[in-house]
Protein backbone atom coordinates (compact mmCIF):
# COMPACT_ATOMS: atom_id res chain seq x y z
CA UNK A 1 0.00 0.00 0.00
CA UNK A 2 3.04 2.38 0.28
CA UNK A 3 3.92 1.67 -2.62
CA UNK A 4 0.84 2.19 -4.56
CA UNK A 5 0.42 5.42 -2.37
CA UNK A 6 3.46 6.98 -3.15
CA UNK A 7 2.76 6.05 -7.19
CA UNK A 8 -0.21 7.69 -7.08
CA UNK A 9 0.81 10.68 -5.24
CA UNK A 10 2.96 11.85 -7.99
CA UNK A 11 1.16 10.96 -10.88
CA UNK A 12 -2.49 11.13 -10.00
CA UNK A 13 -3.37 13.75 -6.66
CA UNK A 14 -3.38 11.72 -4.49
CA UNK A 15 -3.35 13.15 -1.11
CA UNK A 16 -2.55 10.68 2.08
CA UNK A 17 -2.03 10.78 5.68
CA UNK A 18 -0.66 8.64 8.54
CA UNK A 19 -3.54 7.47 9.09
CA UNK A 20 -4.42 6.18 5.64
CA UNK A 21 -0.84 5.15 4.28
CA UNK A 22 -2.04 1.09 5.06
CA UNK A 23 -5.76 1.80 4.03
CA UNK A 24 -6.90 0.78 0.27
CA UNK A 25 -9.92 3.72 1.07
CA UNK A 26 -11.82 5.39 -1.63
CA UNK A 27 -9.25 7.35 -2.57
CA UNK A 28 -7.11 5.24 -3.11
CA UNK A 29 -9.76 3.42 -5.87
CA UNK A 30 -10.54 6.97 -7.33
CA UNK A 31 -6.99 7.86 -8.15
CA UNK A 32 -6.13 4.20 -9.93
CA UNK A 33 -9.60 4.74 -11.55
CA UNK A 34 -7.70 7.62 -13.17
CA UNK A 35 -4.33 6.04 -13.50
CA UNK A 36 -6.01 3.28 -15.65
CA UNK A 37 -8.17 5.83 -17.89
CA UNK A 38 -5.04 7.77 -18.73
CA UNK A 39 -3.21 4.09 -20.13
CA UNK A 40 -6.64 2.72 -21.63
CA UNK A 41 -7.36 0.04 -19.05
CA UNK A 42 -10.32 -1.11 -17.89
CA UNK A 43 -10.95 1.64 -14.91
CA UNK A 44 -12.23 -0.43 -12.26
CA UNK A 45 -10.29 0.71 -9.86
CA UNK A 46 -8.64 -2.50 -8.60
CA UNK A 47 -4.90 -2.84 -9.21
CA UNK A 48 -5.04 -6.35 -10.84
CA UNK A 49 -1.79 -7.93 -12.94
CA UNK A 50 -2.29 -5.79 -16.47
CA UNK A 51 -2.57 -2.37 -13.79
CA UNK A 52 0.15 -3.15 -11.98
CA UNK A 53 2.70 -3.79 -14.94
CA UNK A 54 1.50 -0.41 -16.17
CA UNK A 55 2.30 0.92 -13.04
CA UNK A 56 5.67 -0.61 -12.13
CA UNK A 57 7.09 0.96 -15.96
CA UNK A 58 9.60 3.12 -15.07
CA UNK A 59 9.88 7.08 -15.38
CA UNK A 60 13.12 6.72 -17.89
CA UNK A 61 10.80 4.21 -19.84
CA UNK A 62 7.98 6.65 -20.28
CA UNK A 63 10.25 9.53 -21.04
CA UNK A 64 11.78 7.50 -23.67
CA UNK A 65 7.88 6.61 -24.93
CA UNK A 66 7.49 10.71 -24.88
CA UNK A 67 10.82 11.30 -27.18
CA UNK A 68 10.01 8.88 -29.82
CA UNK A 69 6.34 10.21 -29.93
CA UNK A 70 7.19 13.87 -30.35
CA UNK A 71 9.79 12.11 -33.20
CA UNK A 72 6.91 10.87 -34.84
CA UNK A 73 4.69 14.36 -34.94
CA UNK A 74 7.68 15.65 -36.55
CA UNK A 75 6.58 13.54 -39.51
CA UNK A 76 3.04 14.63 -39.48
CA UNK A 77 1.44 17.64 -41.39
CA UNK A 78 1.36 20.38 -39.59
CA UNK A 79 -1.70 21.65 -41.05
CA UNK A 80 -4.90 19.36 -40.67
CA UNK A 81 -7.67 21.65 -42.05
CA UNK A 82 -11.02 22.17 -40.45
CA UNK A 83 -12.08 18.79 -40.32
CA UNK A 84 -9.88 15.75 -40.89
CA UNK A 85 -9.83 12.02 -39.56
CA UNK A 86 -7.19 10.94 -36.80
CA UNK A 87 -6.71 6.99 -36.43
CA UNK A 88 -4.51 6.51 -33.57
CA UNK A 89 -3.54 3.09 -34.09
CA UNK A 90 -2.09 1.59 -30.64
CA UNK A 91 -5.56 3.22 -29.15
CA UNK A 92 -7.87 1.39 -31.20
CA UNK A 93 -9.69 5.02 -31.84
CA UNK A 94 -11.02 6.69 -34.66
CA UNK A 95 -11.49 10.80 -34.16
CA UNK A 96 -13.32 13.13 -36.44
CA UNK A 97 -12.66 15.97 -36.20
CA UNK A 98 -14.95 18.88 -37.25
CA UNK A 99 -14.24 22.88 -36.59
CA UNK A 100 -13.15 22.17 -32.61
CA UNK A 101 -15.88 19.24 -32.36
CA UNK A 102 -14.08 15.63 -31.97
CA UNK A 103 -16.56 12.58 -32.39
CA UNK A 104 -14.78 9.29 -31.42
CA UNK A 105 -15.02 5.92 -32.66
CA UNK A 106 -13.95 2.73 -31.65
CA UNK A 107 -11.56 0.95 -34.36
CA UNK A 108 -10.06 -2.62 -34.57
CA UNK A 109 -6.74 -2.12 -36.58
CA UNK A 110 -3.86 -4.96 -37.95
CA UNK A 111 -2.87 -7.64 -36.24
CA UNK A 112 1.07 -7.49 -35.69
CA UNK A 113 1.45 -9.79 -38.69
CA UNK A 114 -0.59 -7.07 -40.45
CA UNK A 115 0.44 -3.82 -38.89
CA UNK A 116 -1.96 -0.88 -40.12
CA UNK A 117 0.54 1.61 -41.16
CA UNK A 118 1.37 5.19 -40.28
CA UNK A 119 0.22 6.70 -43.58
CA UNK A 120 -1.41 10.75 -44.64
CA UNK A 121 -4.46 9.64 -47.13
CA UNK A 122 -7.51 11.55 -48.25
CA UNK A 123 -10.97 10.04 -48.54
CA UNK A 124 -13.07 11.18 -51.17
CA UNK A 125 -16.64 8.92 -50.62
CA UNK A 126 -18.49 6.50 -49.09
CA UNK A 127 -19.46 3.06 -51.09
CA UNK A 128 -22.47 1.13 -49.57
CA UNK A 129 -22.83 -2.72 -49.96
CA UNK A 130 -19.41 -3.01 -50.98
CA UNK A 131 -18.03 -5.61 -52.23
CA UNK A 132 -14.98 -7.15 -50.92
CA UNK A 133 -11.61 -7.61 -53.46
CA UNK A 134 -9.17 -9.48 -51.76
CA UNK A 135 -5.75 -9.03 -51.65
CA UNK A 136 -3.36 -10.90 -53.57
CA UNK A 137 -1.67 -12.08 -50.13
CA UNK A 138 -4.57 -12.55 -47.74
CA UNK A 139 -6.39 -14.85 -50.80
CA UNK A 140 -3.16 -17.05 -50.98
CA UNK A 141 -2.11 -17.48 -47.36
CA UNK A 142 -5.57 -17.70 -45.98
CA UNK A 143 -8.87 -18.32 -48.56
CA UNK A 144 -7.02 -20.78 -50.88
CA UNK A 145 -6.22 -23.07 -47.98
CA UNK A 146 -9.81 -22.87 -46.58
CA UNK A 147 -10.91 -23.91 -49.90
CA UNK A 148 -8.75 -26.43 -50.34
CA UNK A 149 -9.84 -28.09 -46.81
CA UNK A 150 -13.24 -27.68 -47.30
CA UNK A 151 -14.57 -27.85 -50.78
CA UNK A 152 -17.42 -25.23 -51.50
CA UNK A 153 -15.97 -22.33 -49.11
CA UNK A 154 -15.31 -19.87 -52.13
CA UNK A 155 -19.01 -20.39 -53.27
CA UNK A 156 -20.92 -20.98 -49.93
CA UNK A 157 -18.90 -17.46 -49.25
CA UNK A 158 -20.58 -15.83 -52.09
CA UNK A 159 -16.57 -15.73 -53.85
CA UNK A 160 -16.71 -14.77 -57.63
CA UNK A 161 -13.43 -16.71 -59.20
CA UNK A 162 -12.34 -14.39 -61.78
CA UNK A 163 -8.85 -14.58 -64.46
CA UNK A 164 -6.07 -11.49 -63.73
CA UNK A 165 -5.31 -11.91 -67.46
CA UNK A 166 -8.71 -11.80 -68.83
CA UNK A 167 -11.53 -10.93 -65.66
CA UNK A 168 -13.15 -14.11 -67.37
CA UNK A 169 -15.19 -15.86 -64.43
CA UNK A 170 -13.69 -19.10 -63.09
CA UNK A 171 -15.70 -21.89 -62.00
CA UNK A 172 -14.40 -23.06 -58.68
CA UNK A 173 -15.13 -26.63 -58.88
CA UNK A 174 -12.92 -26.08 -61.88
CA UNK A 175 -9.83 -25.41 -60.17
CA UNK A 176 -7.23 -27.90 -58.12
CA UNK A 177 -6.92 -25.37 -54.89
CA UNK A 178 -4.68 -27.99 -53.43
CA UNK A 179 -1.91 -27.78 -56.44
CA UNK A 180 -2.90 -23.58 -57.43
CA UNK A 181 0.38 -21.90 -58.26
CA UNK A 182 0.37 -19.81 -55.36
CA UNK A 183 4.00 -17.77 -56.60
CA UNK A 184 2.40 -16.86 -59.60
CA UNK A 185 -1.58 -16.59 -58.68
CA UNK A 186 -3.49 -16.37 -61.43
CA UNK A 187 -6.88 -15.52 -59.90
CA UNK A 188 -8.61 -12.54 -58.29
CA UNK A 189 -11.16 -13.54 -55.58
CA UNK A 190 -14.58 -11.17 -54.95
CA UNK A 191 -17.32 -11.83 -52.25
CA UNK A 192 -20.24 -10.23 -52.59
CA UNK A 193 -21.64 -7.82 -50.68
CA UNK A 194 -23.66 -8.54 -47.68
CA UNK A 195 -23.87 -8.13 -44.13
CA UNK A 196 -21.49 -11.49 -43.90
CA UNK A 197 -19.03 -9.26 -46.39
CA UNK A 198 -15.79 -8.04 -43.79
CA UNK A 199 -16.51 -4.92 -45.67
CA UNK A 200 -19.83 -4.64 -43.73
CA UNK A 201 -22.23 -2.17 -45.51
CA UNK A 202 -19.88 0.96 -45.58
CA UNK A 203 -17.00 1.28 -47.11
CA UNK A 204 -15.03 4.71 -46.77
CA UNK A 205 -13.25 5.46 -50.24
CA UNK A 206 -9.53 6.16 -48.35
CA UNK A 207 -6.71 6.91 -51.32
CA UNK A 208 -3.50 5.93 -50.13
CA UNK A 209 -0.68 4.02 -51.03
CA UNK A 210 -1.03 1.26 -49.07
CA UNK A 211 -4.88 0.43 -49.68
CA UNK A 212 -5.96 0.73 -45.85
CA UNK A 213 -9.83 0.62 -46.00
CA UNK A 214 -12.03 1.99 -43.58
CA UNK A 215 -14.90 0.00 -43.15
CA UNK A 216 -17.73 -1.25 -41.56
CA UNK A 217 -17.49 -4.56 -40.07
CA UNK A 218 -20.07 -7.94 -38.96
CA UNK A 219 -18.13 -8.58 -35.79
CA UNK A 220 -19.68 -6.56 -33.52
CA UNK A 221 -18.18 -8.53 -30.45
CA UNK A 222 -14.62 -7.49 -31.00
CA UNK A 223 -15.49 -3.99 -30.06
CA UNK A 224 -15.67 -5.46 -26.71
CA UNK A 225 -12.11 -6.37 -26.54
CA UNK A 226 -9.73 -3.69 -24.84
CA UNK A 227 -6.47 -4.48 -27.16
CA UNK A 228 -8.57 -4.69 -30.71
CA UNK A 229 -5.72 -6.17 -33.12
CA UNK A 230 -7.69 -8.54 -35.51
CA UNK A 231 -7.66 -7.03 -39.13
CA UNK A 232 -5.00 -7.47 -41.74
CA UNK A 233 -4.52 -3.75 -41.58
CA UNK A 234 -7.50 -1.74 -42.23
CA UNK A 235 -9.36 0.23 -39.90
CA UNK A 236 -12.95 -1.39 -38.66
CA UNK A 237 -15.18 0.94 -37.01
CA UNK A 238 -17.75 0.83 -34.60
CA UNK A 239 -20.75 3.29 -35.70
CA UNK A 240 -19.61 3.06 -39.32
CA UNK A 241 -23.28 4.95 -40.14
CA UNK A 242 -22.89 7.83 -37.38
CA UNK A 243 -19.76 8.44 -39.42
CA UNK A 244 -21.41 8.57 -42.74
CA UNK A 245 -24.31 10.82 -41.69
CA UNK A 246 -21.38 13.29 -39.79
CA UNK A 247 -19.53 13.15 -43.44
CA UNK A 248 -23.02 13.97 -45.80
CA UNK A 249 -24.25 16.65 -44.05
CA UNK A 250 -27.78 16.45 -46.52
CA UNK A 251 -27.61 13.14 -45.23
CA UNK A 252 -30.01 11.97 -41.98
CA UNK A 253 -28.62 9.02 -40.17
CA UNK A 254 -31.81 7.50 -41.03
CA UNK A 255 -31.33 8.39 -44.80
CA UNK A 256 -27.61 6.20 -44.27
CA UNK A 257 -29.34 3.16 -43.00
CA UNK A 258 -31.50 2.60 -45.84
CA UNK A 259 -28.89 3.12 -47.55
CA UNK A 260 -26.97 0.60 -46.12
CA UNK A 261 -30.27 -1.91 -46.79
CA UNK A 262 -30.47 -0.56 -50.36
CA UNK A 263 -28.96 -1.55 -54.02
CA UNK A 264 -24.99 -2.84 -53.16
CA UNK A 265 -22.20 -0.62 -54.60
CA UNK A 266 -23.61 2.66 -54.70
CA UNK A 267 -20.87 5.15 -54.11
CA UNK A 268 -22.08 8.92 -52.93
CA UNK A 269 -18.90 11.36 -53.69
CA UNK A 270 -17.93 13.49 -50.28
CA UNK A 271 -18.99 17.19 -51.06
CA UNK A 272 -15.81 18.22 -49.86
CA UNK A 273 -12.71 15.22 -49.53
CA UNK A 274 -11.25 14.70 -45.44
CA UNK A 275 -8.19 14.53 -44.82
CA UNK A 276 -7.29 11.05 -43.15
CA UNK A 277 -3.99 10.82 -40.74
CA UNK A 278 -3.03 7.37 -39.44
CA UNK A 279 -0.72 7.79 -36.16
CA UNK A 280 1.28 5.70 -33.79
CA UNK A 281 0.51 7.45 -31.00
CA UNK A 282 1.64 6.00 -27.94
CA UNK A 283 2.00 8.77 -25.62
CA UNK A 284 -0.20 12.20 -25.78
CA UNK A 285 -1.75 14.98 -23.64
CA UNK A 286 -5.05 15.03 -23.05
CA UNK A 287 -7.60 17.81 -22.91
CA UNK A 288 -7.32 18.19 -19.17
CA UNK A 289 -3.21 18.33 -19.82
CA UNK A 290 -2.94 14.78 -18.34
CA UNK A 291 -0.77 12.82 -20.19
CA UNK A 292 -2.23 9.09 -21.73
CA UNK A 293 -0.26 6.48 -22.78
CA UNK A 294 -0.69 2.84 -24.42
CA UNK A 295 0.87 0.31 -25.35
CA UNK A 296 3.72 -0.41 -27.78
CA UNK A 297 1.68 -2.99 -29.73
CA UNK A 298 3.89 -2.94 -32.80
CA UNK A 299 6.76 -2.47 -31.25
CA UNK A 300 7.48 0.50 -33.08
CA UNK A 301 8.83 2.73 -30.09
CA UNK A 302 11.58 0.57 -29.61
CA UNK A 303 12.34 0.00 -33.06
CA UNK A 304 12.48 4.20 -33.94
CA UNK A 305 14.46 4.07 -30.24
CA UNK A 306 17.17 1.84 -31.39
CA UNK A 307 17.61 3.45 -34.92
CA UNK A 308 18.00 6.85 -33.39
CA UNK A 309 20.87 5.67 -30.98
CA UNK A 310 22.49 4.04 -34.28
CA UNK A 311 22.13 7.58 -35.92
CA UNK A 312 23.91 9.25 -32.88
CA UNK A 313 26.53 7.07 -33.20
CA UNK A 314 27.48 7.82 -36.64
CA UNK A 315 30.42 9.78 -37.21
CA UNK A 316 29.30 13.51 -37.79
CA UNK A 317 28.29 14.52 -41.21
CA UNK A 318 31.35 16.37 -43.48
CA UNK A 319 30.00 20.67 -43.58
CA UNK A 320 29.48 21.51 -46.61
CA UNK A 321 30.97 24.90 -47.51
CA UNK A 322 29.52 27.29 -49.82
CA UNK A 323 26.14 29.44 -50.40
CA UNK A 324 23.52 26.33 -51.07
CA UNK A 325 20.72 28.84 -52.95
Amino acid sequence: MAALRTRLELTEGLVSSPESADVFGSDVTAALRRFQLRMGLTADGVAGPVTRTALNVPVDARITTIEMNLERWRWAPRRLGSRYILVNIPAYLLELHDSGATVPFRAIVGRRDWPTPITDAWMDGITFGPEWNVPRAIAVQEVVPLEAAHPDYLRDGGFRVLRVATGARVDPDSVDWRAVDTAMFPYRLVQRSGPENPLGLIRFDVRDPFNVAVHDTPQRALFDDRVRIFSHGCVRLDRAAVLAAHLLPEWSLDDVQSAMQGPPGHTIALSRRVRVLLTYQTAWVESDGGVAFRDDVYGWDDELSHALLRLAELPAATTLSGDLR
